[in-house]
C-alpha cells in the first residue's frame, strides 16, 4: 500500500510540476522571436494577410514576428512543418479553406487536420471573383458560359493549388454550368495570377484582395462574385446567382493555428492579441475594402468552425464534382 501511495504521489506532483511549468513558459511568453508559416507562395492574399498582420502583433508582443513561407503540396508542406514544430507557442501557420478540404482530398496526410493542431482564432471569409485576361472574347458569365460549351476543354482556368478556394470554385462552375475547362494547379494565388496576366491561362476564380489593382487598371476583366450576395469592395459586379447560375456560392477563409499541445494560456493570449488587432478601425478598414468580412471570435469558435468545414467538404468531395 505505501509502495502505491508513493507512486501516486510521484505522479501528482508529475503533474503539479508540468502544470507549474506550462504556467511559468507561459506568464514569460514572448521572450524570443515568432514565426508564423504560411504556406503559399509569396506574393499571394495569405502572403498578404501575413504580412500585414505581422508587424502589428510585433508591435503588440515586443518580439519580432517573421513570416515564413512555405509552399508546395497544396499547402501540405508548410502546414506539416506547423504541425510538427515544439508547441512552444513560437510557431504557428495561416491556414486557408484548403486545410480543412485537403482532410478529405488528400488520402495520406503526414497529419490529423483537427488533432494535430490547436485552433488560435478566424480572422477573415472572402469570397472571390471571376476573372479573365482581356483577350478572352466575354464580359458576362453568360458570354463565357456560351464560349465554353462552343469549345469544350479549350478554356483553362488557373488556381492557387489543388483543393485551395479558387480550385473549387472553378470545379463547381464547370458542375453548375455543365461546361468543360481544365484546371491548370499554381503553387500560390501569386504565381497564378501572374500567368493570366500575362494571358497564359484566360480565366481565374480568384481571392479580390489579390486581384483588385488588376481590375482598377483594366488588365483583367472582372465578371461575378462568388457570394450569395454582392461585396462592398465590387458592389458593381453580380453574383453567381444574378448571372444565371442557381446554388453557386463558395468562399475562401484564413485563420490561425498552433501545434496541438501549445499551452492553453498562449493560445489564449495570441487569440485576445489578434482580436485586437482586427477590432482596430484602420486594419478592418484595409480587410474589409478588399471584400473581406472580418470574424474573429473565440479559440473555441474556430475549433467548431474548422470540423463543420471538414465535414462539409467530406460530403462535397466524397459525390463527384
Amino acid at each position: 500500500m505505501r509502495k502505491l501511495l508513493s507512486v501516486t504521489n510521484l505522479a501528482v506532483l508529475c503533474v503539479i510540476s508540468l502544470g507549474a511549468a506550462t504556467l511559468a513558459q507561459a506568464q514569460g511568453y514572448p521572450n524570443r522571436p515568432l514565426r508564423i508559416i504560411v504556406p503559399y507562395a509569396t506574393g499571394g492574399g495569405a502572403d498578404a494577410l501575413a504580412r500585414l498582420l505581422g508587424p502589428r502583433l510585433s508591435e503588440r508582443l515586443g518580439q519580432q514576428v517573421i513570416v515564413d513561407n512555405r509552399p508546395g503540396g497544396a499547402t501540405i508542406i508548410g502546414t506539416d512543418a506547423a504541425a510538427k514544430s515544439k508547441p512552444d507557442g513560437y510557431t504557428m501557420v495561416l491556414v486557408t479553406i484548403t486545410h480543412a478540404v485537403n482532410a478529405t482530398l488528400v488520402k495520406k496526410l503526414p497529419y490529423d487536420s483537427l488533432k494535430d493542431f490547436a485552433p488560435v482564432i478566424q480572422i477573415y471569409a472572402q469570397p472571390l471573383v471571376a476573372v479573365t485576361h482581356p483577350s478572352l472574347p466575354v464580359k458576362t458569365i453568360r458570354q463565357l458560359i456560351d464560349l465554353a460549351r462552343a469549345r469544350p476543354g479549350q478554356i483553362s482556368f488557373a488556381s492557387s493549388g489543388e483543393g485551395g478556394g479558387p480550385h473549387l470554385a472553378g470545379e463547381l462552375f464547370r458542375k453548375l454550368a455543365k461546361v468543360d475547362i481544365v484546371h491548370i494547379p499554381y503553387k500560390g494565388s501569386a504565381p497564378a495570377t501572374m500567368d493570366v496576366l500575362g494571358g497564359h491561362v484566360p480565366l481565374m476564380f480568384a481571392p479580390v484582395i489579390t486581384v483588385t489593382p488588376f481590375l482598377k487598371s483594366t488588365r483583367l476583366n472582372a465578371l461575378a462574385v462568388t457570394a450569395s450576395r454582392r461585396i462592398q469592395a465590387l458592389s458593381h459586379l453580380p453574383t453567381m446567382a444574378e448571372s444565371g447560375i442557381q446554388d453557386y456560392e463558395i468562399g475562401s477563409w484564413t485563420g490561425i493555428l498552433f501545434p496541438a499541445g501549445t499551452p492553453q494560456e498562449i493560445v489564449e493570449k495570441i487569440n485576445a492579441e489578434i482580436q485586437r488587432l482586427l477590432d482596430n478601425p484602420a486594419l478592418k478598414e484595409t480587410l474589409t475594402a478588399e471584400g473581406s468580412e472580418i470574424v474573429g471570435g473565440s479559440a473555441a469558435e474556430f475549433a467548431r468552425f474548422l470540423r463543420v468545414e471538414i465535414d462539409k467538404w467530406a460530403g462535397v468531395l466524397q459525390r463527384p464534382l
